[in-house]
């Protein structure tokens, strides 16, 4: 279809290869014809508006791909090959849909640029300029590796590239005791809300493996032992057996956990399951949280109660490798995280168990002005 703009005098501008589309409630769009990818939608606008013809020069001049596909040896065919080779499956099904998601993106903005043209200017830029840098830099380090493992470059692009600086944020704010009661005094026994705070308060678990948890997992010791979605190392978290002795005042939330299992109206594979006895998503366990921790009045997430159970590991006196094997935390810098506060605390205070000798913090008599004068 060719579309004329009559202009003043007697110019007329006809615009090649526009196609319109009707929508089933009669509104008719209009879109630049691509032979070598989707059509390109254009803006809402009368033809000869300045915003329309750029749109349509933008499309036209749009750089094309062989017959659909990205040139061999550009940016967007390796990200192709990459996310399609036997190296995916050796990774978590949650970082590979990461994987895909910025690998899209990438090949959106830059796929037709060649890959030995890459430097590492470029990578910093779009790093730079991505939403979840992190998960950004990531990607481009795992695809380059495998680009330079099977030939395609030979140099690395991705060393020393660095994450923007931001302000240091405390993420999701921790859970404390009052939290925990607060939540139990709204939802009892017997609610779903209830069993999924428990279970997410005593194991610490993130919640991709909580949601995965069950009886199986259950040792003839009396302990839950799980492999982590996230970093497959194991966590182990007391479920049966004696508590350590750092852990001897928790049995006051290892019961109500109990008790919500043992409410719970049918029993199946997972502990978390719907009432079909299906696996719940990650996703909808972490609404379930904050939606009942609203309605309880707070402002509370599920990873707030994996940060609770570190805490009052912490707290507790626990050493960083106690609360890593409990909770799964791998990181000292992590552990630390709840760990240095109670190591400071204690240094002036005592640590639990050292309070617990009997022995008796003596406070200072009251300053008055006399005791000043003296001194001076």
């Amino acid at each position: 279809m060719r579309r004329r703009i009559q202009q003043k005098g007697p110019t007329i501008v006809r615009l090649e290869g526009i196609k319109k589309v009707r929508s089933a409630g009669g509104k008719t769009y209009l879109y630049v014809r691509r032979a070598d990818g989707p059509d390109i939608r254009l803006p809402d606008l009368p033809a000869n508006d300045p915003e329309f013809l750029r749109a349509y020069t933008d499309a036209r001049e749009t750089p094309k791909r062989t017959g659909g596909m990205f040139r061999a040896g550009s940016i967007g065919a390796v990200f192709t090959a990459a996310i399609a080779c036997e190296d995916m499956h050796t990774i978590s099904s949650a970082y590979r849909a990461m994987i895909r998601r910025h690998a899209d993106d990438i090949r959106e903005n830059y796929g037709t640029a060649p890959i030995r043209g890459l430097e590492r200017r470029h990578v910093q830029q779009d790093v730079d300029n991505a939403s979840a840098p992190d998960h950004r830099r990531k990607v481009w380090r795992w695809t380059v590796k495998w680009a330079i493992r099977n030939g395609f470059i030979e140099h690395d692009p991705t060393e020393r590239v660095s994450l923007p600086r931001k302000a240091p944020t405390e993420g999701h704010p921790a859970w404390t005791a009052n939290d925990v009661n607060k939540f139990r005094t709204h939802w009892t026994i017997g609610s779903r809300q209830r069993l999924v705070m428990e279970i997410l308060q005593w194991t610490g678990a993130r919640i991709s493996d909580a949601v995965l948890l069950g009886p199986q997992h259950i040792g003839s010791d009396g302990i839950i032992a799980y492999s982590q979605q996230k970093t497959g190392s194991m966590a182990y978290c007391p479920w049966f057996c004696s508590l350590p002795a750092y852990a001897d005042d928790m049995e006051n939330d290892r019961v109500p956990m109990h008790c919500a299992l043992d409410a719970r109206f049918a029993k199946h594979l997972t502990f978390l399951a719907t009432e079909h006895g299906t696996t719940r998503s990650a996703k909808s366990i972490g609404g379930v949280v904050r939606e009942a921790a609203h309605d309880a009045g707070m402002l509370k997430s599920a990873h707030g109660l994996r940060k609770y159970r570190a805490t009052m590991l912490a707290h507790a006196g626990a050493t960083p490798h106690q609360i890593g094997a409990w909770t799964g935390h791998e990181s000292l810098k992590e552990i630390e995280h709840y760990t240095k506060p109670m190591e400071r605390r204690a240094a002036v205070m005592g640590t639990p168990s050292e309070q617990k000798t009997g022995k008796t913090i003596e406070l200072l008599p009251k300053m008055t002005k006399n005791h000043f004068k003296s001194i001076s």
